[in-house]
């Protein structure tokens, strides 16, 4: 392969962007632990996040949910979607 064409592709390549990452995956990162806690402890995905609402974080229950399964699946926690509250979590 002539260098030239070498030098575009990777240039074409270097310039290709990744997936936007979730302006909320951080927080549900870094607040996984208490979520699961209180989820766990029979608190629900919509007052977790009415009170992240309250406090400025203006995520809607569907990203939260998305962003939380997300993380469970990276913690390997499963997720049982037949079961409510408490019961759905388990590691």
């Amino acid at each position: 392969m002539d260098s030239e064409i070498r030098r575009k592709l990777f240039a074409a390549i270097e310039a290709v962007e990744t997936k936007k990452k979730s302006q909320y995956e951080d927080v549900v990162c870094e607040l996984f632990e208490v979520m699961i806690k209180k989820l766990r402890s029979g608190a629900t995905q919509k007052e977790i996040v009415r009170a992240l609402n309250e406090e400025g974080v203006a995520i809607s229950t569907a990203t939260f949910r998305k962003l939380f399964e997300n993380e469970c699946d990276s913690r390997d926690i499963k997720i049982d979607k037949a079961k409510k509250g408490m019961a759905r979590y388990s590691a």
